[in-house]
């Protein structure tokens, strides 16, 4: 009983912090696009940091939370790292994250990734080799 009321108590504050952590976010947020790469950076930093403080369960509710942070830094940090990492993050969560994997939206999602990023042989990205993989292993899958 003791450990259901600390569960419960530390989803309440998990997602009252994320919640404070996003709206201090979002003024910041809406320059995004001028924003320069420091700044993504540290955008990125605080949204990472507010994906790091939700639980790890598979509930359906924790995983869209997970998806909306991991989409605003790809959409709002795209010269980061961060976003870069992202993608992937994005993908697992789309495969493994929900109660019925999103094969769909992980292949969407790597093949925005390549569009992006994949600069062919001269790519700097150290995800494009990554991505490319688990392309090809979902239309295998797909194909099965």
């Amino acid at each position: 009983m003791k450990n259901v009321a600390r569960n419960i108590i530390g989803k309440f504050i998990s997602a009252i912090f994320v919640f404070i952590l996003s709206a201090s976010v979002l003024s910041f947020a809406a320059f995004a696009e001028a924003l320069g790469v420091d700044e993504q950076r540290a955008l990125a930093l605080s949204l990472r940091f507010s994906v790091s403080h939700i639980s790890s369960d598979a509930a359906s509710e924790t995983a869209k939370e997970k998806e909306s942070l991991y989409m605003r830094i790809i959409e709002e940090c795209p010269d980061t790292p961060e976003a870069e990492e992202a993608y992937w993050e994005l993908s697992d969560l789309y495969l493994d994250g929900f109660d019925e994997p999103k094969e769909k939206e992980a292949k969407a999602i790597l093949e925005r990734f390549l569009k992006k990023y994949d600069a062919g042989e001269l790519s700097a990205s150290p995800w494009v080799m990554h991505v490319k993989s688990r392309l090809k292993w979902l239309q295998d899958e797909v194909e099965k």
